[in-house]
């Protein structure tokens, strides 16, 4: 999964290498949102079986929207949704095969499985 992010500090793209995500304001999540808005464990993307992308709301106080829209359930993504944490913003991708050509070129940093990260400026 590709995650290209919005927030408070400089917009960079994030791939990590796994079948689910999670998102939130603590450093035990894969990608951490600096933002009070933010749960400690905020909300998570799963790939099922099906190959289908699901985004779920882990609970969160202030709630998480795709393309503005706030979610009450597990909701689909699809390549180019925008996932929103408070005032941030997160573009997902499912692969970076599947970024859109007119998507902004963004610092890469790759997490594989053991959590270390490198960062690659050419993506």
């Amino acid at each position: 999964m590709v995650f290209d992010i919005y927030d408070d500090k400089m917009p960079r793209r994030i791939k990590i290498d796994a079948e689910h995500v999670t998102i939130g304001r603590t450093a035990d999540n894969d990608i951490i949102i600096h933002e009070k808005c933010a749960s400690r464990q905020h909300c998570q993307v799963r790939l099922e079986s099906s190959g289908d992308y699901i985004l779920h709301d882990l609970r969160s106080r202030n709630g998480t929207s795709i393309n503005q829209k706030l979610i009450d359930q597990p909701s689909p993504l699809n390549n180019g949704d925008e996932i929103n944490v408070g005032k941030s913003a997160l573009r997902f991708w499912s692969s970076p095969e599947n970024i859109d050509k007119s998507a902004p070129k963004l610092p890469l940093v790759v997490k594989d499985s053991t959590s270390k990260t490198a960062e690659d400026p050419r993506v």
